[in-house]
């Protein structure tokens, strides 16, 4: 069996509790050696790449750079590039400017 973790083997209602425990606890870790060490220890190698490639597509994408370059530069699906891209769109000004720095 498997280490991952289906979403839809979750309820609508523990899927919502579990991300609303991680984002309080990330608000209160804010920035610094606390955050930095929370995930270089609770994420996995993977899940580390996976978050770590979203965030450069999505500075990719503030900087302008279109979706075959951003495909080929990290061998990544339309799929994620517009989920990114549409996370991109919500984004509060602080995070914008977070990732154009």
């Amino acid at each position: 069996m498997s280490g991952k973790v289906s979403h839809r083997a979750i309820s609508t209602k523990m899927l919502s509790d579990l991300e609303q425990e991680l984002q309080r606890l990330l608000m209160r870790m804010g920035k610094g050696e606390d955050l930095a060490f929370f995930v270089h220890h609770m994420l996995t190698k993977s899940e580390s790449i996976m978050l770590g490639r979203r965030i450069r597509i999505a500075k990719r994408l503030l900087a302008g750079r279109n979706t075959s370059q951003i495909r080929s530069e990290f061998n990544v699906g339309l799929a994620t590039i517009s989920s990114v891209e549409s996370w991109v769109q919500r984004l509060p000004a602080s995070v914008r400017k977070l990732l154009e720095s």
